[in-house]
């Protein structure tokens, strides 16, 4: 349960696990977080349609990291163009 940052393939699992009607306890255990960890994660990052999308989570999540001086990382069109390409490879 050392885990720091969700992988977009854990935020993957927890969509489908969640559409499965698992519960959070039981998609901790899983993926070896704290169930606090995985209510955080859905709590931060429901859609406004009402569900868990790990796409959309896992851009929210890039987009609130911030670089070694504490600063935000800024969200060019060139790093969403890029993004959006990897999570259509992860498609397939």
């Amino acid at each position: 349960m050392n885990k720091s940052h969700l992988s977009e393939s854990d935020r993957k699992v927890i969509e489908s696990m969640l559409k499965a009607k698992n519960t959070q306890s039981k998609i901790a255990k899983l993926l070896g977080y704290l169930r606090s960890t995985i209510s955080r994660e859905i709590r931060r990052n429901i859609s406004l349609r009402g569900g868990y999308r790990y796409q959309q989570a896992q851009k929210l999540s890039l987009m609130r990291q911030k670089d070694k001086r504490g600063k935000e990382v800024k969200i060019t069109a060139e790093l969403e163009l890029k993004v959006q390409y990897y999570l259509l490879l992860n498609k397939i």
